[in-house]
C-alpha cells in the first residue's frame, strides 16, 4: 500500500519478479488518476493482479525476450556441466581430491537433446546445441514446427526414450 501512495502521480510503473502489485496497491495508485501503464521487466505477470489493472484502465505489459538467451546460455552450460562433472570435479578437488579418473564425462558433440517445448527458449536452446554438433529432437504441444527441419520432432514418449539430455521449457 506504500507503494501504492507513491504511485499517485505516477503515469507508468516498471518492476521487476521481486515486486507484487495487488488490488491494494492498485486501488491506491487509481487515486491519483494518472497511472496508465505496468511493465514487467521479465516474462511472467504472475506478481501483477492483471485482470483488476485492466479493470481499472491501466495496461500490463511485460518484455518476454529479455531473459531469453540468458536462460538458453544457462541451459547449454548446464548441459555441459553436467556432461563434464565440472560442479563435483571442483568441489572434490577444492577438498583435496584428484578423482581424474572417476569423473571422465563425455562430449556433448553428437548426442541428442531432448526438448520439451519449443517456444522462445526451447529454440535458441535448439540453435545453440545444433551449433554445438548436438542432435536436437524436441516435442511441443503445438505439434511439429515445420520451418526448423533441422531438429526432428517427436511424441513426448519418444524425446523421454531417446534423449541423452532432456530440458523442459
Amino acid at each position: 500500500i506504500e507503494l501504492g501512495e507513491k504511485l499517485k502521480d505516477k503515469d507508468i510503473l516498471v518492476i521487476r519478479s521481486k515486486n507484487v502489485i495487488t488490488k491494494e496497491i492498485i486501488d491506491k495508485a487509481c487515486e491519483g488518476n494518472t497511472l496508465k501503464l505496468i511493465i514487467r521487466s521479465g516474462v511472467g505477470l504472475d506478481n501483477i493482479d492483471v485482470e483488476y489493472a485492466n479493470k481499472k484502465g491501466i495496461r500490463v505489459l511485460n518484455t518476454p525476450n529479455a531473459s531469453t538467451r540468458s536462460v538458453a546460455e544457462l541451459t547449454i552450460g548446464q548441459i555441459i556441466t553436467l556432461s563434464r562433472f565440472i560442479n563435483i570435479s571442483n568441489l572434490t578437488m577444492r577438498d583435496g581430491q584428484w578423482n581424474k579418473s572417476k569423473y571422465v564425462g563425455t562430449e556433448i558433440h553428437g548426442k541428442t537433446l531432448g526438448i520439451i517445448g519449443l517456444g522462445r527458449i526451447g529454440k535458441t536452446v535448439a540453435q545453440m546445441a545444433h551449433n554445438l554438433g548436438m542432435k536436437v529432437i524436441y516435442y511441443d504441444i503445438l505439434g511439429e514446427m515445420k520451418t526448423y527441419k533441422e531438429y526432428t520432432y517427436c511424441t513426448f514418449e519418444e524425446v523421454l526414450k531417446n534423449a541423452d539430455f532432456l530440458t523442459i521449457h
